[in-house]
């Protein structure tokens, strides 16, 4: 065998280009293989042969044959176009049948396949069928006539799609082309209840996909989750506060800026800098307040002390304290610091110096910082204890009720350290994390006694705050492994300036669906990674989710066809080609199926309540949701607009599928996987919020039947 541009043999174990079969039967067949590597694409060979019967060579040999090596597939049908059914739009109806015309734009193509409305759980190769192609022949004034044409017969009206690839002679199969239309008419111009008009996309826009503002601790209100212990003679509550007292704000913000004038060395500083956690001496009240990595919480502790002679009840006393708490993670590191500062606000008891004490030398009392897992450092028995290095003396004088005779504040600091050790092995996020709840635990005691009548000696036990809870991780993808406060709810800021189609469609199902308010810190959805990383334990890929929502075929051969569940873009779908100027074809702007909620949250319609979808739809899919294209209106402006090819909707419907620019839609998430993910550290089931720029919107009416606004910069 030789190369027969060249006239070289072909390197072969027997040289020359020599290549021996094995022995067949007089009359039959033989074969050879040639070395792999040694025949390459594009190339023209030539080989002969000559037979050898066991005793003789024959001494002729044949003619030289020539042939051609192709593995190259061919590339996507060029056109295909039907007159009964445009594409991405309606015409014909059940029953009816349609012709596809086939352009491959390859003359050297050998036939076309195609395959009429395929189901999502088909095999590769089923279904399909085959024409052969014909020479295309010049039409005056006309472009060429298509090279073949099929016939196709919709059973129902609704959604459908037609496949269609095509074979060279050397059997290579091309890529699919999918063919989307709308059989059956109806008034495609009817009334739109949607109609928000768009501002032109501003490219020079970059907003910061995250802001870490601090929030409300989430359940933290004024009286709620109160913890009491009850024993012997003693009780002690603590009580979470919406916020500090103003005195108690007050009082914080002259010690602080005496302690900053005096520049005392031990004076423990709050770890929290950030003005929102700060006392002032003017302004508002301090807010329990937490960022992803920090927390400002506040509380009441109220400790109350009974006496008794003879078994009846002689005396009671109470002392209050406002407690300031704070916990600091690091989003790349172990260290957890906590800092606590006490302040009395009311003390009945009598005018003792050690009426009321967290330490001090008693034994019994004590206010420390904890770690309540074993996944922290020096932990005992699923525990760490580590005792606030305080400023200030632990115990207080009696007297004075709300005035206390003794109004002196402790503050101390502590720190904590995850010890690396996660919930399983992995890749899970679950089997790469670990929970660390934080709080304090105390005990406090008097060591008043009254000349009358005794202390009941039994110790009360320590008691607890309400938590904060932080969590760490080792998500490779997430950088240094590190750990976040999970009570905060990191919210995404789309970039409205810059892609406003993908901002209205999300604040359209925000403000005016079923799942009103889903995807606001109020109501957050819940991160779901992509199960093809291992992140989550599951056969429901990122990629299947979306077949459910946003796929061109019409459902599952178990439920049979479903006429609205199949995507079919928009053919008015206003594209954006000046996103990216310097991309070349064939990766102009392309539709893209926007959907929400996410197809990366545990809300998406797409994932089923078997794989722990928290809104799943039924056999439709996407077809359930609220039906919209960004189009492009006569005047060359952009709006979101309903989908005349579906009913009008109702806005009962619980999710959002919309046609629109690939560009916009990719991009408006772009930096959600790329920095806010990360950035935040949201693993699997965490809470998180997206806002589409609500401002943007303040002008529409969601309480209106219809929906018709324009969308402007704040």
């Amino acid at each position: 065998m030789y190369d027969a541009a060249t006239n070289t043999p072909i390197s072969t174990p027997a040289g020359e280009g020599l290549i021996v079969s094995g022995s067949v039967d007089s009359g039959k067949p033989a074969s050879v293989t040639v070395p792999a590597g040694q025949l390459q694409d594009g190339k023209t060979y030539k080989f002969r042969t000559n037979a050898y019967d066991g005793t003789h060579y024959n001494l002729n040999w044949s003619p030289w044959t020539q042939f051609v090596v192709d593995t190259t597939a061919p590339e996507v049908p060029e056109s295909v176009t039907s007159s009964t059914y445009p594409e991405n739009w309606g015409g014909g109806g059940a029953g009816i049948e349609g012709r596809f015309d086939v352009t491959t734009g390859d003359p050297s193509q050998y036939e076309v396949q195609y395959c009429f409305d395929p189901y999502e759980d088909d095999a590769d190769d089923h279904g399909w069928a085959s024409v052969r192609t014909t020479t295309p022949t010049a039409r005056a004034g006309l472009a060429p006539a298509p090279e073949a044409s099929y016939t196709a017969t919709p059973a129902a009206d609704g959604n459908h799609v037609t496949q269609t690839r095509t074979v060279d002679r050397a059997g290579n199969v091309g890529p699919i082309r999918d063919y989307g239309f709308t059989a059956g008419n109806r008034d495609y111009n009817r009334a739109q209840k949607i109609d928000i008009k768009l501002p032109q996309p501003d490219l020079s826009s970059d907003a910061a996909p995250y802001l870490n503002e601090p929030q409300r601790v989430v359940g933290w209100k004024q009286g709620s989750a109160s913890r009491t212990v009850r024993k012997g003679g003693e009780t002690v509550t603590i009580t979470p506060k919406d916020e500090r007292s103003l005195a108690g704000t007050r009082k914080a913000a002259q010690a602080l800026a005496e302690r900053s004038r005096m520049r005392a060395p031990s004076y423990p500083d709050p770890i929290v800098t950030g003005t929102w956690c700060q006392p002032t001496l003017s302004g508002e009240a301090q807010k329990s307040l937490i960022t992803r990595n920090e927390a400002c919480v506040f509380f009441d502790l109220n400790y109350e002390k009974e006496y008794y002679l003879q078994g009846v009840k002689i005396a009671e006393h109470h002392a209050s304290f406002e407690i300031a708490f704070q916990v600091k993670t690091d989003p790349h590191d172990g260290t957890i610091k906590t800092w606590i500062e006490m302040n009395p606000v009311y003390n009945d008891f009598p005018g003792d110096e050690r009426s009321v004490l967290f330490g001090d030398g008693n034994p019994r009392a004590h206010i420390d910082s904890m770690c309540f897992s074993g996944a922290c450092e020096d932990a005992t028995d699923g525990k760490d204890v580590q005792n606030f290095d305080f400023y200030g003396d632990l115990s207080w004088k009696g007297g004075g009720d709300s005035n206390p005779v003794d109004s002196h504040m402790a503050t101390g600091t502590a720190t904590h350290k995850w010890d690396g050790s996660t919930g399983g092995a992995g890749p899970t996020d679950a089997g790469l994390s670990r929970k660390l709840p934080i709080w304090f635990v105390y005990n406090p005691e008097s060591e008043y006694v009254p000349i009358e009548g005794k202390d009941d000696d039994t110790d009360g036990g320590d008691a607890r705050s309400p938590g904060i809870d932080a969590r760490c991780d080792k998500v490779a993808s997430y950088g240094d492994p590190g750990c976040v406060l999970t009570q905060y709810v990191p919210e995404y800021r789309m970039d409205a300036a810059r892609y406003p189609a993908a901002a209205a469609h999300l604040w359209m199902v925000q403000n005016k669906s079923a799942v009103k308010g889903l995807g606001t810190v109020a109501e957050p959805m819940h991160y779901r990674p992509d199960a093809d990383n291992g992140r989550v334990d599951s056969t429901w890929t990122k990629k299947k989710i979306r077949a459910r929502v946003c796929g061109y075929y019409g459902g599952s051969r178990t439920d049979g066809y479903v006429p609205t569940k199949a995507f079919v873009p928009h053919p008015k779908t206003f594209l954006h080609p000046e996103f990216r100027p310097q991309v070349p074809l064939p990766n102009p702007d392309k539709v893209n199926c926007d959907e929400v909620p996410f197809a990366s949250a545990y809300e998406t319609v797409g994932l089923p309540a078997t794989a722990d979808g928290l809104n799943p739809a039924g056999k439709a899919g996407g077809g359930e949701c609220i039906q919209t294209v960004a189009a492009k209106a006569d005047d060359g402006s952009e709006h979101l607009l309903d989908d005349t090819r579906y009913d009008a909707p109702a806005f009962t419907e619980k999710c959002g599928r919309s046609s629109m620019s690939g560009y916009v839609n990719q991009g408006a998430m772009n930096k959600y996987g790329n920095e806010f993910l990360p950035q935040m550290r949201v693993i699997a089931g965490d809470a998180f919020a997206v806002d589409p720029g609500r401002l943007w919107f303040k002008d529409c009416d969601t309480g209106a039947a219809t929906l018709v606004c324009e969308m402007r910069k704040p």
